[in-house]
């Protein structure tokens, strides 16, 4: 798919799933293929939120997370699975807050950060790890600034500052 093209990065996702879930479905003590299918269900959920499709993404992004906990679970020291769990986590949040789910993305949110703010200080020069932290902290003080002064909320994340009427 081109650069800008949603529908073609969707089919593409898509393809890549299909393939995924065969794998998956072959050797479902494969983590490598597990892995690979929770980050396939998170780029199309990714990938829906981008066309607006925010319910679609909830589902993508609640497949993509159950299979990463159930990854992060079985090897609780792989920081290569708590830092995908936690971008999963930030990943169904997003969503939840466009559909106004503020307590459900703010739960999210929290668990993200909470796992950040185990892994960082295990290697302070991944600047990745710390803009990810700094991005979910900001999530969680907007979500729960929301929750006191509705009139603030706004309808999708990237939109920006709700515009004067």
């Amino acid at each position: 798919a081109e650069q800008g093209d949603l529908g073609g990065a969707l089919r593409e996702h898509k393809n890549a799933l299909a393939i995924m879930e065969r794998l998956a479905a072959s050797d479902p003590n494969n983590r490598d293929w597990q892995y690979e299918l929770s980050v396939s269900h998170g780029m199309i959920g990714v990938t829906l939120q981008a066309h607006g499709d925010s319910a679609g993404s909830v589902e993508e992004q609640r497949t993509g997370l159950a299979i990463m906990k159930q990854l992060a679970a079985s090897d609780p020291e792989n920081v290569k699975y708590q830092g995908a769990l936690a971008v999963s986590h930030n990943n169904y949040a997003e969503p939840l807050d466009a559909l106004g789910d503020l307590a459900g993305a703010l739960r999210e949110y929290r668990a993200a950060l909470e796992i950040m703010e185990r892994l960082a200080p295990s290697d302070p020069s991944n600047l990745t790890w710390l803009k990810m932290m700094s991005k979910i902290q900001d999530n969680v003080d907007r979500v729960q600034q929301a929750q006191r002064q509705p009139w603030l909320r706004r309808e999708r994340p990237s939109e920006g500052p709700p515009r004067p009427r």
